[in-house]
């Protein structure tokens, strides 16, 4: 079959990425942006000489009368499990199906569960990288969500393309390019249903917000990625230690003789080498205050850290690895 106008893109995307040799895990939940790179990375797999397979995550069996579309959460969960089944089965591929032994219901418990899982899968297994299908939309939603928080503008530089071992590699490319790639394929992917639900802060953003703006200003939602992008790149230069401090943390004295608007920069730099993205710009400003207090050695829980400050060094473990 030849390739399509997006397979020829990311094959220039991919090749100097070093996949040859490399084993790669997809995380496949059979929706339109993993089913769309699903194929992707079936057909370049041969050119580029990496291997990869597959991982499916049941968030687990929806009990009956626990909420409103409790059944038909239920039968997705069962239909997206068949349907992934189905997808590596026809392309000769091995899928790797867990299974949550109880019920998850938040974003939060169902993205933990996936990301341990793959994880482990990944010891395991010995993968070089853990792939998932977030796209160009996914970091405008996740932006415009973080400013809504309060977030500074390190909390804007959202999702990085590789951050070992999780690898990202449609971040340039929008939902509507790879709904048109599947259109071409003839393929249909398996939506869930709770996409449609606005109770959930993504969906309303992705089903409202955007395309109210859109509806009254067209043109608007591509002028606000390309704005904020901008903003990240204007922004983007982090200070010369800032890798340094991940191993010994922010000498205190130096940060001391930086006015205000450097030192809110310079731990949103730490933050960003520790990992830690989602906060709030007040939380910073915690960090700050707590410096002008008289004791020498005090901690502290903000910003997804634990915080250990003394006469010599500002450190912070973030609370997955403290």
């Amino acid at each position: 079959m030849a390739w399509s106008r997006l397979t020829h893109q990311l094959h220039q995307d991919w090749a100097p990425q070093g996949l040859a040799g490399q084993r790669l895990l997809l995380l496949f939940s059979g929706g339109a942006d993993s089913l769309a790179l699903f194929f992707q990375l079936q057909e370049l797999s041969r050119a580029l000489k990496y291997e990869f397979e597959v991982a499916h995550f049941h968030h687990g069996a929806q009990p009956s009368g626990s909420e409103p579309f409790s059944l038909e959460a239920g039968r997705y969960r069962e239909e997206a499990a068949a349907f992934c089944q189905r997808h590596c089965e026809r392309a000769g591929l091995r899928l790797h199906q867990v299974r949550a032994e109880s019920v998850l219901q938040s974003e939060e418990q169902m993205r933990d569960f996936r990301r341990e899982g793959a994880l482990r899968l990944q010891r395991e297994f010995h993968f070089d990288r853990l792939v998932t299908a977030h796209q160009a939309d996914d970091v405008l939603e996740t932006r415009l969500f973080r400013v809504m928080r309060g977030t500074g503008v390190q909390g804007l530089r959202a999702m990085r393309s590789w951050a070992a071992p999780w690898w990202k590699p449609l971040l340039s490319r929008t939902r509507r390019e790879l709904l048109e790639d599947l259109a071409w394929r003839g393929e249909s992917p398996l939506e869930d249903p709770s996409n449609g639900d606005l109770r959930y802060r993504r969906n309303w953003i992705r089903q409202g917000l955007l395309p109210q703006m859109e509806a009254q200003m067209p043109g608007s939602v591509a002028h606000l990625a390309r704005f904020l992008s901008q903003v990240v790149d204007a922004s983007s230069e982090s200070f010369p230690a800032s890798e340094q401090w991940v191993q010994s943390g922010i000498p205190r004295s130096w940060f001391l003789q930086q006015s205000a608007s450097e030192q809110k920069r310079a731990l949103a730099s730490y933050l960003f080498e520790l990992g830690v993205q989602n906060y709030a710009h007040t939380q910073i400003d915690e960090v700050r205050k707590q410096l002008d207090n008289p004791k020498i050695v005090h901690t502290l829980r903000t910003a997804g850290c634990d915080w250990f400050l003394n006469q010599d060094t500002i450190y912070a473990v973030p609370q997955e690895k403290a």
